[in-house]
């Protein structure tokens, strides 16, 4: 099993994504990692109230780049065929967004599937609806409507690998990671290498 990480600047050109990231038309399962702190309508609600990142690439070129390098490097030219990877849509820095979150939120805490020691799929499904609903408020449903035409297995989800934003001072409050074991145990869950419940 081999684990490849690529830096976010190496998505901002198409040109830096075809030299960095061949991988990615020979991967098994990739995880996509976007910043809801970069979303118009996420920073409009939130200005002001934490300390946005600079504005980067947008999540829909992002994903339209990754989708033309693994056609490109596949030869999967034929549009109406679908993307066989799994591909996880994962928002990270959810805690940030916590204010614009149901009260009563799955996306709040962590996951069940360690507990069970399976891949749950009642809070999977409960975990993807909500984060479907969410990316639907904050970018219509043109990001949707891509990755279901384009990919065969995807899934969004919401994390936070701090469970808090650092305040003023550049600190974190409280460290409390969670549900960022959810997007890699989805894909291993579909490539049948964990048991599901």
């Amino acid at each position: 099993m081999t684990f490849f990480d690529t830096a976010g600047e190496n998505l901002n050109s198409l040109a830096s994504m075809q030299t960095f990231n061949r991988y990615l038309y020979h991967s098994s399962g990739i995880i996509l990692l976007l910043d809801p702190l970069q979303l118009p309508v996420v920073r409009d609600e939130l200005q002001g109230k934490i300390r946005l990142p600079e504005e980067n690439t947008d999540v829909n070129t992002i994903l339209n780049r990754t989708i033309e390098i693994i056609r490109t490097g596949s030869g999967l030219t034929d549009l109406s065929k679908k993307i066989d990877i799994p591909i996880a849509i994962a928002f990270t820095k959810i805690d940030a967004v916590d204010e614009l979150l149901d009260p009563a939120s799955c996306l709040k805490n962590d996951s069940s599937h360690i507990r069970k020691g399976a891949f749950d799929k009642i809070d999977f499904q409960d975990a993807n609806d909500e984060m479907q609903s969410l990316v639907e408020t904050w970018l219509g449903i043109e990001l949707y409507q891509m990755v279901s035409a384009q990919f065969s297995h995807f899934a969004f989800f919401g994390l936070s690998a701090l469970g808090s934003n650092p305040d003023m001072d550049n600190k974190i409050p409280k460290f409390r990671p969670f549900r960022v074991a959810d997007p890699f145990l989805w894909i291993l869950a579909q490539e049948h290498i964990i048991p599901t419940e």
